[in-house]
């Protein structure tokens, strides 16, 4: 398996990791897709993913290319650290691994 960060979302690989802080818009990522930006919202309004640090929201959305969609709630943005960064990187090559993912 082989990690990269990258500014440019490359839909040919299998998992895309997305994080987003607590003061994110629950929208933030309609620039990605409208449907994906209103699917992580309403799961954000019944309860299922909270923004809070350490929670996961894995979702099979077809309409952005990958096979999973894996959404990292990233905390408060004043508390991030680099251990911080290294947990939530260590949940994501977990989930990666669990469903062998090659990218």
């Amino acid at each position: 398996m082989k990690a990269s960060i990258t500014d440019i979302i490359d839909t040919s690989k299998d998992l895309l990791v997305l994080g987003i802080f607590q003061e994110d818009e629950d929208m933030s990522y309609e620039f990605l897709n409208t449907l994906f930006a209103k699917e992580l919202q309403e799961a954000i309004g019944l309860g299922m993913f909270k923004k809070t640090y350490g929670e996961v929201y894995p979702t099979k959305f077809a309409g952005l290319g990958y096979r999973r969609v894996l959404v990292l709630a990233l905390g408060a943005r004043d508390e991030m650290s680099l251990e911080r960064v290294r947990r939530l990187m260590s949940k994501a090559v977990s989930y990666t691994k669990s469903y062998k993912f090659a990218s």
